[in-house]
């Protein structure tokens, strides 16, 4: 009976536990409120599989190294893989199972994957004979997957000659290998210039020589050279930058087909017969070709031949008068000819076309044949993939079913932006800047803007009373999970009306996020809904970073929204010299000019010339100074002797500091002023230099830190303060033939190149991010010695007394030395990105926006980085609040701010302050961009959702009677006392 009873209370219990929800982070409803997630996959580089029967979805594979399934339907993600490092090679569905097969990392990994639900069938790896461990990451591999999808073909070039190419045939299933003899090129190849046109052969082009070397593997493996003459084409005439283009689908294995591309001018159409090439068709003026199976009218299923034809028309922009805005009309229009390959007759049946928006030229990069069948009748659909990241899926009838600006996974910087005011508020600023007007215009004025606002005001309440009783809008792309919240793309840019509606809000929450892409493309996103609000694509621009890749590029705000009329502008220099000046709130390019040199340091002047326009100055590789725009010289004259511009070789390790005191019309070459070099690696390619200065407009809310005795440790606040990291290897260190590498710190001051501090890590490597602000540096690296991430922290203190509270000068303030506190930390994970958070007036807390590889984002308080952490806390360190050191810092599953949102390959995080103190708002980007709100401090100066604001109007309104009882009793007692 005891037994029986006990059995009940541990199901009672079980009951019990399984009706409490488990608490997190968010409420329900809150979820997706202030934030928006978007997934991306990357530019599309291998089309591998297509399911048109159950659901309808695609395989693709990317340069960001991701394998995905997307729908249809819709273009949302079905699955998504993202590989390791190493370049993703080749990709192919198997005959037999319709698995899909991978090979990245240069055979590294050799993946099968099940195309549907995307989960891992087996994993093979290429021998050490075939690829070799230090040839993980190199260039010099050509990989193609058998049909039957149990054998890869591998092309190997020699690392000590381009000129020697080996074949091998890796069976992964029995892990037998065959190879091949060495085999001589004549000329001085890459496998960037060579293709597998199949299993049988391999192409490679010489674009300098103009000449094509084949080989057949099946036969004695030998090349041979033929001239581009021998098909007709005269040097004179053929452009540059040719390639290869090969075909998935052949219609006969023994002689398959490939193509040249004439860049743009057209295509060539080569085939094998008899082991020998010949000429098909020259195709002039068509930007694709494709080959896919296809039912022509009255007829079995043959292979056809798909082309792409770029039409010359199409319809410019127009304004919308009442908008004032540039409205996007740009119609592109592209034609899809169909072509029997027995008889190279046209199909007009199978003819498509369609038309795409945009208000930038429409580079095709790739095209894809999607076959369907519907009513026992053939259609097919047609998926584009450009140069500027964009993938859209396309009907013959015309009708874009779905568009994603994949350009999105490759951000290279972002800035958070205001958004301009509503005309009504633009006026009453108008009409409140001006001083010329008498008092009395300016009255009427002040009043006729305020009976508009009470017009507007009412408007308002009619229109949210009418939204809130009308039917919600269905989504059209019926999602039955909107949690991803990927791009429909179906119509991505705004018209003049939903321009209109970008307007800055009383808390300063409405933002637009201005995002500048690998692909040269420019981005503004609404931070309230996520939705792109403009895209331009600039040609200029991307040939300009595909020749100097950064690591980072710059967008300087010139000229913010707070200065009506003039309108806000944001500027990109890139390192080859090109200035590309744009609206931020529209997108429309206002400038474009390039310089003739190249770029060696820019910076953002501090003062602004008459229009409220702030300069860029420009250092070349000469030292000489370019201003843009030029109206901006008299800025740099009147304030020459403050500015100060620092220099930095990464391979050398030299700091040089110039100065601009000599700069005039006549002379515009900056002076050196000081120069420091700093120790590297013996290797120069592995030296990483780094330099972080201080945010430009950070405040400093307090000067000093109260302690527990209620004395004042002041900080050491030096605005010319820069972080310098260089990570080296040291020579003296190392342990079984390898070296290890050091990571140096230095605070260095900018004006004067005097070194303050400095720290030496050895046995660490990076990446190391920093986060400097106020007086304190916090930086994160990885010890080789322990194996683990740390974190250090450090805080410069002038001490008791304050030397000069009201200004700073690094050249004529009296010369101290600030004592530092340094302590150092143990984090559990990695680190992908760190970042801390800013605010309008600098009152809140600080705290660490850490971007871990497992996909969340850790919101940590600072204080569990302050290096006065005591071992021993005294009394008066819990009167100062200060925490007991451990050396482990803790990851709270409450500090995730990204909760079940994982976010992959953080590239970068970025913060930017609101109206209201206590908000911070936060953008992250790599393969996925993610934005929402932190409140360091809590909401402090918010009332919460759940106020009970008619329970404070009743009790102040009854406080106002009262009072005003109290006062008539009052004075009805002193009347009555009056005449006793």
């Amino acid at each position: 009976m005891v037994k029986k009873w006990k059995a009940i209370d541990k199901l009672s219990f079980l009951l019990i536990a399984a009706l409490i929800k488990v608490s997190l982070c968010l409420y329900e409803d809150q979820v997706s409120k202030w934030d928006f997630r978007q997934s991306f996959v990357g530019r599309l580089k291998h089309f591998v599989a297509y399911d048109t029967h159950s659901t309808p979805t695609i395989v693709l594979g990317t340069e960001k190294q991701v394998l995905a399934s997307i729908y249809l339907k819709n273009g949302s993600l079905n699955w998504r893989h993202v590989f390791e490092c190493g370049p993703f090679n080749a990709a192919r569905v198997e005959k037999e199972d319709g698995n899909v097969i991978t090979v990245n990392a240069n055979g590294l990994y050799v993946r099968s994957w099940n195309a549907k639900s995307g989960s891992l069938v087996s994993e093979y790896r290429l021998p050490e004979s075939i690829v070799t461990e230090n040839e993980r990451n190199s260039d010099y591999f050509n990989f193609y997957i058998k049909e039957k999808g149990n054998e890869i073909v591998c092309a190997k070039f020699h690392q000590s000659s381009n000129r020697k190419l080996q074949f091998y045939v890796y069976t992964f299933k029995s892990q037998n290998v065959k190879e091949s003899k060495i085999v001589a090129i004549s000329k001085q190849l890459s496998p960037k210039d060579c293709a597998f046109v199949n299993e049988n052969y391999f192409v490679c082009l010489d674009v300098n020589s103009l000449e094509i070397s084949y080989v057949s593997l099946n036969d004695d493996v030998k090349f041979t050279t033929l001239s581009l003459s021998y098909f007709g084409l005269q040097s004179s005439g053929v452009p540059e930058n040719l390639k290869l283009v090969t075909f998935n689908h052949q219609p006969d294995v023994e002689n398959p087909y490939f193509a040249i591309d004439l860049n743009g001018d057209g295509h060539v159409l080569i085939r094998f017969e008899n082991k020998e090439l010949k000429l098909v068709k020259i195709f002039p003026k068509v930007k694709q070709l494709y080959i896919e199976s296809v039912s022509f009218t009255n007829s079995e299923s043959k292979y056809g031949l798909f082309m792409l034809i770029s039409k010359p028309e199409s319809l410019k922009n127009d304004v919308d008068e009442s908008a004032n805005v540039k409205v996007n009309k740009d119609l592109h229009q592209f034609k899809v000819a169909i072509f029997d390959m027995e008889n190279w007759q046209e199909d007009k049946a199978l003819m498509g076309h369609f038309t795409v928006k945009s208000n930038s030229p429409i580079i095709v990069n790739s095209m894809f044949i999607i076959p369907l069948l519907q009513s026992q009748k053939y259609s097919y659909k047609i998926l584009i993939s450009t140069i500027d990241g964009s993938l859209f899926l396309s009907s013959p009838q015309g009708r874009i079913s779905w568009r994603r600006e994949e350009a999105l996974a490759s951000i290279l910087s972002a800035e958070i932006l205001d958004l301009p005011l509503s005309e009504l508020d633009a006026t009453i600023e108008q009409t409140l800047g001006f001083s010329s007007e008498n008092i009395l215009t300016q009255f009427l004025n002040r009043v006729s803007s305020q009976i508009i606002q009470l017009q507007t005001y009412f408007t308002k309440i009619i229109a949210d009373s009418m939204e809130a009783i009308s039917p919600s809008i269905v989504n059209e792309r019926g999602d039955e999970n909107d949690e991803n919240t990927d791009f429909d793309g179906s119509d991505l840019q705004s018209s003049g009306k939903e321009l209109r509606t970008l307007v800055r809000d009383k808390f300063g929450l409405h933002k637009i996020i201005v995002t500048v892409t690998e692909f040269g493309k420019l981005f503004g996103i609404d931070t309230l809904s996520g939705k792109i609000v403009w895209s331009v694509f600039d040609t200029d621009l991307r040939n300009s970073l595909r020749l100097n890749p950064p690591k980072k590029l710059s967008i300087f705000v010139q000229r913010t929204t707070a200065h009506f009329p003039y309108s806000a502008k944001c500027t990109i220099v890139s390192k080859d010299g090109l200035i590309l000046s744009f609206n931020p709130i529209t997108g429309q390019i206002e400038d474009k000019k390039q310089l003739n040199t190249q770029v060696k340091q820019t910076m953002l002047l501090y003062h602004v010339d008459n229009t409220y326009l702030k300069g860029i100055l420009i250092l070349d590789k000469d030292n000489f100074v370019h201003l843009y725009p030029e109206t901006t010289n008299q800025v740099l004259n009147k304030h020459k002797d403050t500015y100060f511009i620092v220099v930095g070789e990464e391979k050398t390790g030299l700091l040089e500091g110039y100065g601009f005191n000599a700069f005039s019309d006549e002379n515009r070459k900056a002076n050196r002023v000081w120069s420091l070099t700093l120790p590297t690696s013996e290797s120069s390619s592995k030296s990483r230099l780094q330099i972080v200065f201080k945010r430009h407009g950070e405040h400093v809310h307090s000067q000093g830190r109260v302690l527990g005795d209620r004395s004042v440790l002041y900080k050491y606040l030096n605005p010319n303060l820069m972080v310098v990291t260089i990570e080296g290897t040291d020579p003296t260190i190392s342990e079984f033939g390898k070296k290890f590498s050091f990571i140096t710190l230095y605070l260095i001051d900018a004006v004067t190149g005097s070194i303050i501090y400095s720290t030496i890590h050895k046995r660490s490597k990076g990446p190391v991010f920093v986060v400097h602000s106020e007086n304190s540096v916090v930086y994160s690296y990885y010890n080789e010695k322990s194996r683990r991430t740390e974190i250090s922290s450090l805080e410069l203190y002038e001490g008791k007394t304050q030397v000069n509270a009201t200004s700073f000068s690094s050249l004529h303030r009296q010369v101290i030395r600030p004592f530092i506190e340094h302590q150092n930390f143990i984090f559990p994970t990695g680190i992908s990105s760190m970042v801390d958070t800013l605010t309008e007036k600098g009152i809140t807390n600080k705290h660490l926006l850490i971007a871990l590889p497992s996909g969340g984002i850790l919101e940590l308080p600072k204080a569990f980085v302050d290096p006065r952490r005591p071992i021993n806390p005294t009394m008066e360190h819990r009167e100062e609040g200060l925490i007991p050191y451990v050396p482990e810092l803790p990851i709270p599953s409450e500090g995730i701010i990204n909760y079940n949102k994982s976010l992959v390959s953080v590239r970068d995080i970025i913060t930017a302050p609101s109206s209201l103190e206590s908000t911070c708002l936060v953008f992250a980007f790599g393969l996925d961009i993610f934005y929402t709100r932190v409140t360091p401090s809590k909401t402090f100066d918010i009332l919460k959702d759940d106020f009970d604001h008619w329970l404070i109007a009743g009790v102040l309104l009854i406080l106002v009677g009262l009072s005003y009882l109290s006062k008539w009793l009052a004075a009805r007692k002193t009347l009555n006392n009056a005449w006793k």
